[in-house]
């Protein structure tokens, strides 16, 4: 019984320590350094996230038979996030960072920390400009199941 307490407790702090490095990406961006609102945006973020997080925690339970597109709360949240929000997002960053950031910043990024850096350097710039903006669109387009009629033919 001590170490499932030891447990729980332990747990209950990664939990909360995740959560807070989370909160505050969103509290920073919103404030811009305004120390005076930091503290109601955390707690206006913090009720947001909470509300809308309420839903999913409720859909295997009282909210069971609530479906969206045939699927369960939890389940349809998950299909968003995992399947549009982070491909969408992978394949903003794929093609800004190249686009917006100056070649020498990306290098300093690159390189700071290892040796190896500056030769995998133009390679690397080469990938993230063209290979993986295609690939990620591919992978979305899987996901989302464009490629389905490919499978149902082969077999």
């Amino acid at each position: 019984m001590v170490f499932l307490l030891a447990f729980l407790i332990l747990f209950l702090f990664a939990a909360l320590t995740s959560a807070f490095s989370m909160l505050e990406i969103i509290v920073a961006a919103s404030t811009r350094g305004e120390e005076k609102k930091r503290k109601k945006a955390a707690w206006m973020i913090g009720l947001c996230i909470f509300l809308v997080g309420v839903p999913s925690a409720l859909s295997y339970g009282i909210w069971s038979d609530v479906s969206i597109f045939g699927l369960i709360i939890f389940d349809a949240v998950d299909f968003l996030v995992s399947n549009i929000l982070l491909p969408v997002g992978a394949l903003l960053i794929a093609v800004f960072i190249p686009l917006r950031m100056s070649r020498e910043v990306l290098m300093a990024e690159f390189t700071t920390g290892n040796t190896i850096g500056r030769k995998l350097f133009a390679t690397w710039l080469l990938f993230i400009k063209y290979v993986v903006p295609i690939a990620i669109v591919l992978v979305f387009l899987h996901a989302l199941g464009a490629f389905d009629w490919l499978l149902e033919n082969n077999s």
